[in-house]
């Protein structure tokens, strides 16, 4: 849910505004978890979902107005809003099954 909440945002807004916004809430809601009874470290937990946050927040495939990079090579490169999109949309799911696969390992939870 945090990754799909954080890549949609970060392609209207910007991604440092989004991580700013985002990271509160992912603090807040691993805290809550951590609080409960399955057994979750807190303080992991905190940590991964912090990552997600960070690692969505730079999930910038989908629209050429969503990071500056895009912005940069969309007019000189001769690109059309459907190349974008054709291409944003695969890269963004591939960097999901990446976070969602590498986050839980890096932060030993798996």
């Amino acid at each position: 849910v945090i990754y799909l909440l954080t890549s949609v945002l970060t392609e209207l807004v910007s991604n440092n505004a989004v991580a700013v916004l985002l990271t509160p809430i992912a603090v807040h809601a691993a805290q809550e978890l951590g609080g409960t009874d399955f057994g979750l470290d807190q303080a992991r937990l905190m940590r991964a979902f912090v990552l997600t946050v960070a690692f969505s927040a730079s999930i910038s495939f989908v629209t050429h107005w969503s990071h500056q990079v895009n912005l940069m090579v969309y007019g000189p490169g001769g690109y059309k809003p459907t190349d974008v999109v054709r291409l944003g949309i695969p890269l963004a799911l591939i960097s999901w099954v990446l976070i969602s696969l590498g986050v839980p390992i890096l932060t030993g939870l798996v």
